[in-house]
């Protein structure tokens, strides 16, 4: 209980290991550095608290000392030493430990097969599971079950969103716990020191939970009176698990963290995560489903700004290419931008995640047709309901997901104004990508490599530029500077308004210590000031 291991992130996001005694005040370097994920921290040996389970890859290292090596890694935290405990055979994607810490099973995916690898006692060999080549698994592993022996899955058989249920690799037995949804499972929760499987959370216009242990559920049905109207989720616990720490958040708090005493019914508020945020001066948001042009079922979630009706609209998509996350929690780029009087949305178009694999599957090929429907849907939808003036809409397209909003862009009166943030320019060596289908069934579906490559071709930010005749923002890095400048030009030899925006150099950032925040602001700024003169 003196000690904390803590993971430490500089403004420049290099990331660290130390560990802070309490009695003795002092802060110590484990000379663990992260480079991406390197280094991942599995958990803790409740029996053991001083000592941590890592999963090691390629070039993650300890004490200064290279760990080449792929594996589990336990690492006293007291003293600095590591000794390896499991092998992690390549294309393993994640672990799954039981309560006395020991990696029992493995998923993971090689050669267009995926695999569960599993050890039913300590003392057992590895056995695996694989499935047909070509074919996505269908019984995906979540984490141990409480009895230690069966895990529990999200089972896709014979539906296209997952039913969680408990599994015996040993025997193949499956028994349903909760019933296929027409959301996936978002998380999963544990409870007390030992970490152990409590519950199954979703989230679509509410946050549904089924729970599996009594004591997280009492504990959960307390914490939801105590602080209403926000997502509570555990952090960590006493040896007893009679005092928690919990993290609560909702759509205009970025998140406080409390203690909690679960015997007495007590709650402590210990801090802000971020301090400077007033939620009060937070506008509030909203869910909403409605029905695409083809009679896809679509959802999404907007944010106000206080004080104003029939403000214009900012549509956002991305970063990722299948969507953007629609969160019930805080999001500060919407808070930004409705600070600023707009109204902001995010859509959750056809491909995107979290909506079962076939509303996923929807979405190949469809970044410049189906998806682009979808956003131009919502806005209409939403200026239907009166919440947003839909003669005045912004598209802002964020890294891949920039790549429809380019399309989107490119349709006459769709909208008014583009926001691009570091849109990929050049996809030449793009290779399609999905969740939801394997790599064959993609190729198939596009009518070969050939296709493949006019689609991705047509797809290209420049390609879109010839018919993009509004208004339009641009914000690239300090690398993409010469790319960048192109979209300038040919839109200004068109005549057409644009702004250019170029990034810091990393070295920059790194010699006169610019916060990274600083940097990720301006562009916002700079994009909600393009906005402002255009819209």
């Amino acid at each position: 209980d003196d000690l904390l291991l803590l993971l430490v992130e500089d403004d420049n996001g290099v990331r660290t290991f130390q560990t802070l005694d309490l009695t003795a005040g002092k802060v110590r370097d484990l000379g663990v550095q992260m480079s991406g994920r390197t280094l991942e921290l599995i958990n803790r040996l409740p029996d053991d608290p001083e000592h941590m389970l890592f999963r090691s890859t390629d070039t993650g290292h300890l004490n200064n000392e290279a760990a080449t090596e792929d594996g589990i890694l336990e690492f006293d935290i007291r003293n600095g030493r590591r000794k390896k405990v499991e092998d992690d055979p390549g294309g393993i994607t994640e672990w799954l430990t039981n309560r006395e810490g020991e990696a029992i099973a493995a998923l993971g995916y090689r050669n267009e097969q995926s695999f569960l690898l599993w050890r039913p006692s300590r003392t057992d060999e590895w056995r695996r599971i694989t499935s047909p080549k070509g074919k996505l698994a269908e019984i995906v592993p979540m984490a141990v079950a409480p009895d230690q022996h069966r895990l529990i899955v999200s089972d896709y058989r014979g539906h296209p969103t997952a039913r969680v249920c408990s599994y015996d690799p040993a025997t193949g037995d499956t028994t349903e716990i909760e019933p296929a949804r027409e959301v996936e499972p978002e998380s999963y929760d544990t409870w007390g020191s030992a970490g152990e499987f409590a519950g199954i959370r979703y989230r679509s216009e509410g946050t549904y939970e089924r729970f599996l242990n009594p004591q997280a559920e009492a504990a959960s049905r307390w914490l939801a009176t105590a602080i209403p109207g926000s997502d509570v989720t555990f952090r960590n616990f006493s040896h007893d698990n009679s005092v928690a720490i919990v993290f609560a958040c909702n759509d205009q708090n970025p998140g406080v963290y409390c203690l909690a005493d679960l015997a007495a019914k007590k709650l402590t508020v210990l801090s802000a995560e971020y301090p400077g945020v007033n939620p009060k001066k937070m506008a509030p948001s909203r869910g909403f489903v409605f029905t695409g042009d083809d009679g896809l079922k679509l959802a999404g979630r907007i944010t106000l700004p206080p004080g104003r009706s029939n403000a214009p609209l900012v549509i956002a998509n991305g970063p990722g290419l299948d969507g953007s996350t629609i969160t019930q929690d805080f999001d500060f780029v919407a808070q930004f931008f409705a600070s600023r009087g707009y109204a902001f949305a995010r859509i959750a178009h056809r491909g995107a995640s979290g909506y079962g694999r076939d509303f996923g599957a929807a979405g190949d090929f469809q970044v410049g047709t189906g998806m682009v429907r979808d956003l131009m849907a919502g806005a209409k939808w939403l200026g239907a309901q009166g919440w947003a003036d839909v003669k005045r809409v912004a598209v802002l397209g964020e890294g891949w997901g920039g790549l429809s909003a380019f399309q989107l862009a490119a349709q006459p009166g769709a909208v008014r104004v583009l926001l691009n943030l570091n849109t990929p320019l050049d996809l030449e060596n793009y290779t399609l990508a999905s969740y939801y289908r394997t790599g064959d069934e993609l190729l198939a579906l596009a009518g070969g490599k050939k296709a493949e490559k006019d689609y991705v071709r047509g797809l290209e930010p420049m390609e879109a530029l010839k018919n993009i005749s509004i208004p339009s923002f641009h914000f690239y890095p300090a690398d993409q500077a010469s790319a960048a400048r192109k979209i300038e030009t040919r839109l200004k030899t068109r005549g057409i308004p644009c702004e250019l925006m170029i990034g810091q150099p990393t070295r920059r950032i790194i010699a006169e210590k610019i916060p990274l925040w600083r940097g990720v602001s301006s562009y916002y700024e700079a994009a909600a000031d393009f906005l402002d003169k255009n819209l």
